[in-house]
This record gives C-alpha cells, structure tokens and sequence, in this order.
C-alpha cells in the first residue's frame, strides 16, 4: 500500500490513471474520449464524499462508482479515484473522483483530495475510474454496438487496465478495482477473483 501522512504524496498529485507512473499507456488509453463539452478535464466531480466511513472495500467501491457513473455517461467523460483505508480507524474511503476525459487518465495530473482538502494518515490500496459512454474513434457517442473501446468491460492488452492492474497498480501492491460502465453495469476485481459484479456486499 502507498502510505500517506503528509508526505510524499499529500501535497502532490499522482499520475491520473497511475499508468504513467508504472511506465507506460496504451494507445487505446491515450486516444479516449472527447467529452460533449458539459465536463471539464480535471474538474473535481461535485458528489457527496462520505470519507472514510465503510466497513469494507467493497462499500466504498460501490458507494463512489454507482455515484459517479451516471454523470459519467452523461458528459462521456472518465472519471478516476483511488481507494484507501484510514490508519487510525482502519475504515475505508475513496478519494474525490476528477475527471479525466480525453486521455482516460494517461499523462493528467490529480491531486489526491477528500472533499477537497488533502487526504492524510491513509494507506493506498487501489482505484476505480468509469468509461464515459460508447464512442467512436473521434470520441463522439454512438450506439453500442460502434463502440471502439469495448467500454463495458475492463480493457486488455499492454498498457490496459488489466495490465495495469495485473502489475499491482502504481506500486505494485494495490489489490483492488472497480469500473462504471456505458451499460450502467459495475464491476470489482481483484487477484484473488478477478472481475465480479460490483454490488456493495
């Protein structure tokens, strides 16, 4: 786990989709989508975020991902957050989600915020971003089935988020995902079990 309590990462951003930090992206990462102008690249989603409140990962991650995903689709924006557990209450929470559009997250810089202020004494242990909505190779939306990403699932091949998320994240030692998909449908993965439905339980 990344260990935050004021600083390496506290005043910083990492690297949105943490795919530059472990080195590489892939072409289908960095093509993404345009968004329909009604979200901005880097704006903090305007959500409720609870903190670190959860009795488990899982709550956490269908909390943030069944917020989000929604306005998500709408804009055709991806959004982004990691997941973390308080190291004094040993609760789980999500950072704010931010968007990161274009790029799916390759190469945009976040900060790592909670309700906009800076998250401290939190370990790190994964992240969940949505897909935005089916589009086309100019990022425009279309139906289904002429959506180019395969965007209701996790992506594969290097650089992907399979890939990445194979590797252990950013550090090599985050152990779980999540994603909002086009479909509405949520999934979880993990190493353990690979990718489940996202049902909160």
């Amino acid at each position: 786990m990344s260990e935050i309590s004021g600083g390496k990462f506290a005043n910083g951003a990492f690297t949105a989709a943490f795919q530059a930090a472990a080195g590489e992206v892939s072409d289908q990462a960095v093509a993404a989508r345009r968004g329909n102008g009604k979200g901005v690249v880097g704006a903090r989603a305007d959500v409720e975020n609870p903190g670190a409140v959860f009795e488990t990962r899982e709550k956490a991650g269908y909390d943030v991902t069944n917020k989000i995903n929604s306005l998500s689709i709408e804009e055709n924006l991806e959004y982004q957050w990691v997941y973390y557990q308080d190291t004094g209450t040993d609760r789980f929470g999500y950072t704010d989600p931010y968007a990161v559009g274009l790029s799916g997250g390759a190469h945009v810089s976040l900060p790592i915020s909670v309700n906009g202020s800076r998250l401290l004494n939190a370990s790190v242990f994964g992240m969940g971003h949505t897909h935005g909505n089916y589009s086309d190779a100019a990022g425009q939306v279309v139906s289904k089935s002429k959506d180019i990403f395969n965007s209701d699932r996790f992506s594969r091949g290097r650089g992907s988020d399979m890939w990445f998320m194979s590797k252990g994240g950013a550090n090599g030692e985050w152990n779980y995902f999540t994603l909002g998909t086009p479909s509405g449908r949520l999934w979880q993965w993990t190493p353990e079990y690979g990718q489940q439905p996202l049902t909160g339980h």
